[in-house]
C-alpha cells in the first residue's frame, strides 16, 4: 500500500494541475459550442443565440443583433471575422459581435454542424448536405462532396495536409482541399469531435475515443480508463488530451491517449458539448449546467522546478521560509485545490494546514513560475 501511495505521489507531482472545476454561469442555458479570440469568450447555445464574456466568464452579454436563428451549433474565429453556424444557415460578424449578417449564397443545406478555417478558406459541415467551401469570407459557397458518401457531417478538423470530416458513419479525409474524399479504415462509426496535433489525431465517437498517429491512415480504439462509451468532445493542448462524454465526465490523457484518468469532480451528468483553451484555462460547455472552467490547465512539465528557489525547513511543522522573497505564493493540496494565496510573503505559517503533501507555486519578480513540494508535519 505504501508503494502504491508513493507511486501516486510521483505521478501526481510529475503532472499536477492547479485548481478545480468552477461554474462560469449560463447554468439555465443549453450551451453547444465555444470560441475565443484571446479577449472575448463566445458561447453558442440552443435557442439563446450567442453569449460573449470579456472578463473570463464573470459576466455575459448576448450578441444577437442580426442573428435571426438562435440555435447555434458552432463558432469559428478567423482574424476579425467571427462565423456562426446555426440550424438555419451561416452568419458573420466583423465587429466583434455588434451585428451579424447571413452568408448563405450557394448553400443548399442550412443545418450547419461544424466550421473550420485554414488561412482564408472556410469549410463547413452540414447535416445532410456534406461539406461546403468558401474562399471569399463566406459570401459564396461551393459543395465539395466528391467521394463523400455520408453527407451528415458532425465534425471537421483541418491542418496543412488534410481535411477530416466526422460523419454518422465514420471519418472521411481529403488531401486536395476537398476536391475528393476517401473514407478512413478502422473508424466507421458516428464521430462527433476531432482534434489534431502534429501527426496525432483523436476522435470522439459513440464507441469511445479513437486515435491515429499517422495522419489518419490507421486507427486504434484508445479508451482505456474512459468509463463511458459516447465521447462527445475532444481537445489537444500540447501533450495533454481531454475527452468529454455524454454523461458529463471529463478524462485526461498525458500519454497520447494510451490511457485516461478521470478529470471531473463536479461535472457529472452535464453532457460535455465542447472544449476550448481560453487564457490558459480549460473551458467546457455543457447542455444542462452552462459553462465551466478548470483554471490554469497547464502541464506541470512546462513549469521549471528551479533549484534556486529554496523552501526550508521541509518538512515544516510551523513556519517555512521561501528564498529569495517571492512576488506571490499559492499553496495547493494534494488533489489540486487552492488552500491559500499570499503576496510578497516569504515566511508562511503552516499550522493552519492539515498534515500531508502540498505543492507550493512561487512566482518571482521577473515573472517566472516555479513549483516545490512541501510536507507539513
Amino acid at each position: 500500500m505504501k508503494k502504491l501511495f508513493t507511486l501516486f505521489i510521483v505521478l501526481f507531482y510529475s503532472h499536477f494541475i492547479y485548481a478545480q472545476w468552477s461554474p462560469l454561469g449560463l447554468s439555465d442555458i443549453q450551451c453547444r459550442c465555444l470560441a475565443t479570440d484571446g479577449i472575448g469568450l463566445f458561447v453558442g447555445t440552443d435557442h439563446g443565440g450567442i453569449f460573449r464574456s470579456v472578463d473570463n466568464g464573470l459576466t455575459w452579454d448576448t450578441i444577437n443583433n442580426g442573428l435571426t436563428e438562435l440555435v447555434v451549433r458552432d463558432i469559428e474565429i478567423n482574424g476579425s471575422n467571427i462565423y456562426a453556424g446555426t440550424w438555419n444557415g451561416m452568419f458573420l460578424t466583423d465587429d466583434h459581435g455588434a451585428s451579424w449578417k447571413p452568408i448563405n449564397n450557394g448553400l443548399t443545406h442550412l443545418d450547419i454542424r461544424a466550421i473550420e478555417t485554414l488561412d482564408s478558406i472556410i469549410y463547413i459541415g452540414t447535416n445532410g448536405g456534406g461539406v461546403f467551401k468558401s474562399s471569399d469570407n463566406g459570401n459564396n459557397w461551393t459543395a465539395i462532396n466528391n467521394g463523400l458518401s455520408q453527407k451528415g457531417v458532425l465534425a471537421l478538423a483541418v491542418d496543412s495536409f488534410r481535411i477530416y470530416a466526422g460523419t454518422y458513419s465514420g471519418i472521411f479525409t481529403s488531401s486536395d482541399g476537398g476536391n475528393s474524399w476517401n473514407s478512413l479504415n478502422g473508424i466507421n462509426i458516428q464521430t462527433s469531435s476531432i482534434d489534431i496535433s502534429d501527426s496525432i489525431i483523436i476522435a470522439g465517437t459513440v464507441d469511445g475515443c479513437y486515435k491515429s498517429d499517422n495522419l489518419g491512415e490507421t486507427w486504434v480504439k484508445s479508451s482505456s480508463g474512459i468509463t463511458e462509451d459516447y465521447v462527445t468532445a475532444v481537445i489537444i493542448k500540447e501533450k495533454d488530451m481531454y475527452a468529454g462524454t455524454w454523461g458529463g465526465s471529463v478524462f485526461l490523457s498525458i500519454d497520447n491517449a494510451d490511457s485516461w484518468n478521470s478529470y471531473n469532480v463536479d461535472l457529472s451528468g452535464n453532457y460535455i458539448s465542447d472544449f476550448i483553451i481560453h487564457n490558459g484555462n480549460l473551458i467546457a460547455s455543457t447542455l444542462y449546467e452552462g459553462v465551466w472552467v478548470y483554471e490554469k490547465a497547464v502541464n506541470i512539465n512546462e513549469i521549471p522546478n528551479d533549484l534556486h528557489i529554496n523552501i526550508f525547513p521541509n518538512p515544516a511543522t510551523d513556519i517555512f521560509t521561501i528564498n529569495p522573497e517571492p512576488k506571490s505564493v499559492e499553496i495547493f493540496n494534494s488533489i489540486g485545490q487552492l488552500e491559500q494565496k499570499y503576496d510578497s510573503k516569504n515566511k508562511i505559517d503552516v499550522t493552519q494546514f492539515a498534515k500531508g503533501l502540498y505543492f507550493v507555486r512561487v512566482e518571482t519578480d521577473n515573472g517566472s513560475v516555479h513549483l516545490k513540494k512541501l510536507i507539513v508535519k
